[in-house]
């Protein structure tokens, strides 16, 4: 009972911190309501905002991870297959683990760090760091160019670097980080090509497929893609043509982003499809 109570508090809690911080941040005092836009920034403001949300969540991360070090079965492994990649190959690994399935991105920046002398632990929680790191400023891009305001952008900022499911996964050594990080990547150049250039769709693609690379999950993005083109060719949003066009570059950009990802780190292609007739002969593992 006392278990589920804690964790019943800790469920709590996160959710009253991204609420207030949500609440706080957007409420605009002065003007006694909700308000995004301001038609004169300060620029050199929320630079300094973005650079103190940048520090902040990073210390943050630091601190966690150094006051209460978590390393997790999943963890434990990630790092072993990480090993054994750097010593021979991604193919070997496939031949080692018969029914191998994870995806390779963490696992291949993991033993390019090792190979450069870094040991395993120090290089999955230096990437997870980082990686968790990084999505402070890539919220903030989303915030300011999804609501064309840098005040947007400095409170989804402020919200990436204190949100606690964020903080708890850079303090760990777990793929979500990187599908996350991909993802939110994405999905800014996903908003620039609505409003800015189509050819931004090929990189939202482009970085969709390091994202579901890093976790299949991430193949979520395919349909709610699918749902938002029909959702604006409905209401007349946009032309059906453009967003038809749109698409092509989205995939486009998936299929860039899978080649590339396969070149670079040495992944055969029996990788995407050796597991899946591996189950329909019953022989994964």
């Amino acid at each position: 009972m006392k278990k589920f109570t804690e964790k019943v508090w800790e469920t709590v809690k996160k959710v009253v911190i991204d609420f207030a911080l949500t609440f706080f941040s957007v409420f605009d005092w002065r003007n006694d309501g909700f308000s995004c836009a301001e038609k004169n920034e300060n620029k050199a403001l929320y630079r300094w905002l973005l650079f103190a949300a940048i520090v902040s969540g990073a210390f943050l991360r630091i601190f966690i991870f150094y006051r209460e070090p978590q390393l997790g079965r999943d963890a434990i492994y990630y790092l072993n297959m990480s090993e054994i990649w750097s010593k021979n190959s991604f193919a070997y690994l496939l031949e080692y683990k018969r029914g191998f399935y994870i995806p390779p991105v963490m696992l291949g920046f993991i033993q390019f760090f090792i190979r450069l002398g870094c040991s395993p632990l120090t290089a999955g929680v230096i990437l997870n760091l980082l990686a968790g790191t990084l999505m402070i400023p890539i919220f903030y891009l989303i915030g300011k160019y999804l609501f064309d305001s840098r005040k947007a952008g400095a409170t989804a900022a402020f919200l990436a670097s204190f949100n606690p499911v964020l903080v708890d996964y850079s303090a760990n050594i777990m793929r979500e980080n990187f599908m996350l990080l991909f993802m939110a990547l994405a999905l800014l150049f996903i908003i620039l090509g609505f409003r800015k250039k189509d050819i931004c769709f090929t990189l939202g693609g482009f970085f969709t497929a390091w994202a579901f690379m890093s976790r299949y999950e991430a193949l979520e993005i395919l349909p709610l893609m699918l749902l938002t083109f029909a959702f604006f060719a409905i209401c007349r949003i946009f032309p059906w043509k453009k967003l038809f066009i749109d698409g092509i570059w989205f995939l486009a950009g998936i299929i860039i982003g899978v080649v590339f990802i396969m070149l670079i780190f040495g992944v055969p292609i029996e990788f995407l499809t050796e597991p899946f007739y591996a189950k329909i002969d019953g022989t994964l593992l």
